[in-house]
């Protein structure tokens, strides 16, 4: 008779009146397998998201830390009329030169 199946007919038995449970002589009852089968299950779940948080994290340190070229940049001239100001002071016309930044 194979060592298991003994063993089931121990846990089976009077005997399991006795033992509260069988896992603590390597057997495990369905119900027990169950239970471990969805623990390590919803570990497998926290710890999958915990590696996904920890990627994302280094990935957007990582972007941080990398230069970033600078943006383009053009210069447009643009000619301004002349104008009176509010307190009665007249600027001629003139030209601006105006920067422009491109993302």
């Amino acid at each position: 008779m194979p060592k298991n199946s003994i063993l089931f007919a121990i846990c089976s038995g009077p005997l399991s009146l006795i033992l509260t449970s069988c896992s603590l002589i390597g057997l495990h009852t369905d119900g027990e397998v169950k239970k471990l089968q969805s623990a390590a299950y919803k570990a497998g779940i926290t710890n999958g998201k915990a590696a996904e948080v920890r990627s994302r994290y280094h990935q957007e340190e990582e972007a941080k830390a990398l230069p970033r070229p600078p943006l383009p940049k053009r210069y447009y001239r643009m000619p301004v009329e002349g104008y009176t100001t509010s307190d009665g002071v007249k600027v001629e016309g003139h030209t601006v030169t105006v920067e422009v930044v491109q993302p």
